[in-house]
C-alpha cells in the first residue's frame, strides 16, 4: 500500500510541475521580453525628422555577440536608425537619460561590419558626459544606426569609505538628435 500512495504522491507532483511549467511557459514570453529595438537587427526607425527624439526604457535589453560600446557597458542596449535629412554637423545625446549611458553612432547595416563615427564635442553639455554626446557630419539622405547601452563606471570607495554599487545600467533612455548649435 505504501508504493500505491507513494506512487499518488508522485504523480501529482508531476502533475503539479507540468501545471506550474505550463503557467511560466504563458506568462515568461511576455514578462521577460526586452524592449522591441533591443537587438540590431531590430532598431526603431526615427525617419528623417531634425530635431529627432525618443524616449523609451532599455529595462530588460540584452547584448548581442559583437556589440561593443566600451569596457564599462552593462550589456542593456538598444538601438535605432535615422536618415539625415539635411548635410550638416549633427549632435546626438543622451544627456537627459535617467542614469549614465554609452552612446556610439555608426556607419553599417550589419552589425559585425559597423564603422563607429561621431567625435566627442570635449564640451558636454551641464550634467552632460562626453560619453553621452557624440558629434558628427551627417550626408543627407544617408542611414546612420545609434545605439545606447548603460554605463557601469564606478569608483571603489576609498580607504575607510563606503562602497558604492555600481550602476544598473537600465531605466529610462532618452536621444536627441539635432544640428549642432555653433558658437
Amino acid at each position: 500500500m505504501e508504493r500505491r500512495g507513494s506512487n499518488n504522491f508522485r504523480a501529482i507532483g508531476i502533475c503539479a510541475a507540468i501545471a506550474v511549467g505550463t503557467s511560466l511557459v504563458m506568462i515568461a514570453p511576455g514578462a521577460l521580453a526586452g524592449p522591441k529595438n533591443d537587438s540590431f537587427a531590430a532598431r526603431a526607425d526615427l525617419r528623417e525628422a531634425l530635431p529627432a527624439d525618443a524616449v523609451e526604457s532599455n529595462d530588460d535589453a540584452t547584448q548581442q555577440s559583437g556589440e561593443w560600446f566600451g569596457a564599462e557597458a552593462t550589456g542593456h542596449s538598444i538601438w535605432w536608425e535615422w536618415t539625415s535629412p539635411v548635410s550638416e554637423m549633427i549632435t546626438v545625446s543622451s544627456c537627459e537619460s535617467d542614469f549614465p549611458t554609452l552612446l556610439a553612432v555608426f556607419e553599417g547595416t550589419e552589425l559585425g561590419h559597423l564603422h563607429r563615427i561621431g567625435m566627442p564635442s570635449g564640451l558636454p553639455e551641464e550634467g552632460c558626459d562626453t560619453s553621452e554626446e557624440a558629434n558628427f557630419y551627417a550626408e543627407a539622405g544617408k542611414t546612420y544606426a545609434i545605439g545606447i547601452d548603460g554605463d557601469g563606471f564606478y569608483e571603489l570607495g576609498t580607504r575607510g569609505g563606503p562602497l558604492v554599487e555600481p550602476p544598473s545600467g537600465e531605466g529610462r533612455v532618452a536621444l536627441r538628435i539635432e544640428p549642432t548649435p555653433m558658437g
